[in-house]
């Protein structure tokens, strides 16, 4: 919900909803690994275990990629607005 709530936020420009996908966002970072796998993530086939410490998910790994890239599209998102906006103010 996180990834989608900064990708919302591009396209409509409402922002209401951005200090909860940053606490999402805060949260998940702390569960990645040195090496940014994904911590404490439950076994894809059986969707009610937790993964062994030294497993991985790779349905995991996509959600930390896809909200990486909604971040990253948000923030140059927001870089760019600023950027107009100092265009505009000279």
């Amino acid at each position: 919900m996180a990834a989608i709530t900064y990708r919302y936020a591009v396209f409509t420009e409402d922002l209401s909803l951005v200090s909860h996908a940053h606490k999402a966002y805060s949260y998940i970072r702390k569960n990645i690994d040195r090496n940014g796998w994904l911590l404490n993530s439950v076994n894809p086939l059986t969707f009610h275990t937790q993964l062994a410490v030294d497993e991985h998910s790779p349905e995991g790994q996509a959600f930390v990629l896809n909200l990486h890239a909604a971040l990253r599209d948000y923030v140059n998102y927001g870089k760019s607005i600023y950027e107009m906006a100092l265009k505009t103010a000279h």
